[in-house]
């Protein structure tokens, strides 16, 4: 059985991550995300704002937060699971 959790329309905080290339073949084919164009991906928040509401004054505060951040190596070894999402689990 499959679970489809149905949110209003909304954007989110990504960062887009590179992936080895036999990952990337994995997730073209089974992923309908990648095949609908949404890059692998971090999601930092979801739900962030309605798509409307995502203006200028928004994203420059979201570059400025970026930005005071350091910079950070992670991994992603372990897989996990969450209803209708298989996804690469963080560490740290």
């Amino acid at each position: 059985m499959s679970v489809m959790v149905t949110t209003p329309p909304a954007s989110a905080v990504v960062v887009r991550i590179a992936v080895p290339p036999a990952l990337m073949r994995l997730r073209r084919a089974w992923d309908r995300n990648a095949s609908a164009g949404i890059p692998a991906h971090v999601t930092i928040l979801f739900p962030f704002v309605g798509p409307g509401d995502l203006g200028p004054s928004i994203r420059g505060e979201l570059a400025a937060i970026a930005a005071s951040h350091e910079q950070f190596e992670v991994r992603f070894e372990r897989v996990g699971r969450f209803p209708g999402v298989v996804y690469l689990a963080p560490d740290p």
